[in-house]
């Protein structure tokens, strides 16, 4: 169809005009013109047109499709932020708590063996006393003792001799002697 356009231009181009026109307006070639492109129109509206929309109609969807999923991704992306976000939180004020807990938990052990440290070393001074009393105790039955021996062993000395000063003298001498340990 070309061809033919072309080739009547170039017969019909020779011939000049007196207008200086290159190419004058032929009636035969413009409707021939006006043919093919109603040709050309009817064609491609029944044969082209319909796949070429068709094509740009599925390519539409395809992209409002792949918009709306990537909107979801987005949402669902934005939501699992979110909940992150959320869980991260409460994770930290899990610890928060467990770390005041655990911390008034060790001062609570700590006051107790604290009191407990306390009251066993009361306990222990208490029971030390209570022993170097018993001693003390002891000691003075046991000196008592000692002391009233040696005043029974003076006395029953002293019933057999007749005392002058100097014998009363060796006598406490003898008794402290026995008294004394060695």
């Amino acid at each position: 169809m070309l061809l033919f356009l072309v080739t009547a231009a170039a017969e019909h181009g020779g011939e000049a005009t007196g207008g200086g026109a290159i190419i004058a307006p032929d009636f035969a070639v413009t409707i021939a013109t006006w043919v093919t492109f109603g040709l050309l129109v009817f064609f491609l509206s029944r044969y082209g047109w319909g796949p070429f929309t068709k094509a740009l109609d599925e390519r539409e969807e395809k992209i409002a499709n792949d918009v709306r999923k990537a909107e979801e991704a987005r949402a669902e992306a934005q939501r699992l932020l979110e909940e992150y976000e959320s869980r991260l939180g409460r994770a930290r004020s899990e610890a928060d708590k467990i770390i005041v807990d655990a911390r008034q938990r060790a001062e609570e052990i700590a006051a107790r063996l604290k009191k407990e440290a306390q009251a066993d070393a009361a306990e222990t001074i208490e029971k030390a006393r209570q022993a170097i009393e018993a001693e003390r105790e002891a000691a003075v039955v046991e000196l008592k003792s000692t002391v009233a021996e040696a005043a029974v062993s003076l006395a029953s000395k002293i019933l057999r001799e007749d005392l002058d000063r100097p014998k009363h003298e060796r006598l406490i001498e003898e008794t402290v002697r026995e008294i004394t340990p060695h």
